[in-house]
Order: structure tokens, then sequence, then C-alpha cells
């Protein structure tokens, strides 16, 4: 199964995944087209494919992110940011201005340094 988008009960199609969090709306299980449904082990998933969790809203608001958070995009080392002697920094990584990294800091792949952030001598971020 490939779930490609997210969709109400009413609305979702094959390819996409649903939640049931409120009891009134059980009965729309049996007819919803979602390939998948979030819902709790109380629940009915009338033969559908089904994620049995505590908290299907919750749930689903993670899922949420999958589907709706930008790729990161790697900035490299920002005007105004201060590298000390000796810095490595592992690839992908962004490092914005006013962050100051010291001597001999190990800054690992895909680390983000926001502005004001301080990473002291020899001190590593993330993985290399």
């Amino acid at each position: 199964m490939r779930i490609m988008g997210l969709g109400s009960l009413e609305a979702a199609r094959e390819g996409e995944i649903t939640f049931l969090a409120n009891p009134r709306y059980a009965a729309k299980v049996a007819t919803t087209r979602a390939s998948a449904v979030v819902l709790t082990s109380r629940d009915n998933a009338h033969g559908r494919n089904a994620i049995i969790v505590g908290n299907p809203y919750l749930a689903f608001a993670k899922i949420l992110t999958i589907f709706t958070v930008r790729p990161r995009t790697a900035r490299g080392i920002m005007a105004g940011a201060h590298i000390g002697a000796e810095v490595t920094i592992g690839e992908g990584a962004s490092i914005h201005k006013g962050a100051v990294v010291g001597d001999r800091v190990v800054i690992g792949k895909r680390v983000t340094l926001h502005p004001n952030v301080t990473r002291m001598t020899m001190s590593c971020s993330g993985t290399t």
C-alpha cells in the first residue's frame, strides 16, 4: 500500500489516509475510500487498513507533517557567523548569522546552528 496524501473520512480517496478521533463519525469508517485509517483499539476498522494508536488526532497531526514539512536546504556558513580555528563542518550544515563556533569544534552532517547559538571549544554537534 502506498499513501500519497491525506483526507477527511468523507473526502479521502484511494492512496490517502484519514483518521477517526470523534466516535460520532465512526460509521463513516465503513464507507471511506481512504486506503488507511488512524483510530483507537476501541474503534471498528471495518476491514480497512488501520493504524491503531492511543490518540488518533495527535497521530494524524504527526502524519500531516510528513506531507507538509518543506525539505531542508543546506545554507552553508552565512555572512555574520563567527567560526573559530580548526573547525570541522559536516556536509549539508547551516550556520546562521550570529552563531558562534569555537576552536576545534566538530559540526556534524546536516546540523543547523541558528542565530545566537554558541558551540564552545572542542564540542561536537550531530554526527560526522
